[in-house]
């Protein structure tokens, strides 16, 4: 595998984040849970429990599902994670497109006209801004799936330069260059100055110059791929992602919004400060610590260290209070003490 140098001409562009869906002569093609098709989730709430029901409502107050008794309206801030029952079978495509936040979105085609990308499915046409993709895949027809691409091992992990992977016989060319555009028949470069259409049948990936972003947010599982969002509401049949992109509500499978949650410590009102020995802490835990708590700190131990408590009994006695929490599905803060020298 070989790397040719070049100069490179920068393009950036950033649009808004939509998705257009497919069209039919008679209106939007149909999509599974579209169409008077139901979709069914499980709640997972935050006190350890579940709820099942059909989905109706997503706000940003509350998630809507249809029970036996009727109606049910879920506080958010009690949703762990929504999950899909039954949903659709998995989907690889032709194409993976990887994010700049590490996210990705399969497809059949991928296009991108410097503001704007595209990823073509079945049911939708994906767009995006063009500032947030960060690598294409272009997969073989006879791809299964497992190991990732060859080339992938020239690539830098922070590349200073656009690159192009061109196949050369059995073996890639990787490219140093300036994407433009990207057609279902061409890529276009930028060599030294001179604009260069490449045959989509050559290239076999497209990595851009732009660094990755840390995800921060609620994820959320798609059919074929995910986004990180930071709201997610339900707008008729569809997803609505931060406001600007909708994705119809068949191709969910999850979404976990206890990932896009973070709790300062210092707005914690702790319910007691005490000291004991972690003995007393283990046989007080389940009823010290409320059903509706999120985040449970635990300092113990100093008493043992003045006591003389082996050290044995004491992680013995922690690992069993970790254990406690975390099944009620409490977020376990640990805090250390500083044996003092001799």
């Amino acid at each position: 595998m070989s790397v040719v140098r070049r100069r490179r001409v920068g393009i950036w562009g950033t649009v808004a984040v939509a998705l257009v869906t497919a069209a039919t002569a008679g209106g939007r093609a149909a999509v599974a849970g579209e169409s008077g098709d139901e979709v069914r989730v499980r709640l997972e709430l935050a006190d350890g429990g579940s709820a099942e029901g059909v989905l109706r409502a997503i706000t940003v107050d509350a998630i809507g599902i249809e029970v036996a008794a009727g109606r049910r309206d879920v506080p958010l801030a009690e949703v762990r994670r929504l999950v899909r029952l039954e949903p659709p079978p998995p989907v690889r495509g032709r194409v993976r497109v990887e994010l700049v936040d590490g996210t990705g979105i399969d497809g059949d085609d991928f296009t991108w006209g410097g503001d704007t990308a595209a990823v073509s499915r079945p049911q939708a046409l994906i767009e995006l801004p063009g500032g947030r993709v960060r690598r294409v895949e272009f997969r073989a027809a006879d791809d299964r799936g497992g190991a990732a691409p060859a080339w992938l091992a020239a690539v830098p992990d922070v590349p200073t330069e656009d690159l192009a992977v061109v196949a050369k016989g059995d073996a890639h060319e990787v490219v140093e260059c300036a994407i433009t555009a990207v057609s279902a028949e061409t890529v276009t470069v930028v060599l030294d100055g001179e604009t260069i259409p490449v045959k989509r049948g050559r290239v076999v990936g497209l990595v851009w110059a732009r660094p990755q972003v840390a995800a921060t947010g609620a994820r959320v599982a798609l059919v074929g791929g995910g986004l990180v969002a930071s709201t997610v509401e339900l707008a008729g049949r569809d997803l609505a992602i931060d406001g600007g992109v909708r994705v119809p509500v068949g191709l969910l499978e999850s979404i976990d919004f206890a990932a896009g949650r973070t709790v300062p410590l210092g707005d914690l009102k702790p319910e007691r400060v005490e000291t004991e020995p972690f003995v007393g802490g283990l046989a007080r835990v389940d009823f010290s610590v409320q059903k509706d708590t999120a985040v449970c700190v635990v300092a113990l131990g100093g008493n043992d260290l003045l006591q003389g408590l082996d050290p044995k009994q004491t992680r013995a006695n922690l690992d069993r209070i970790i254990q406690k929490l975390k099944a009620r599905g409490i977020t376990v803060v640990l805090a250390g003490i500083v044996v003092p020298s001799a």
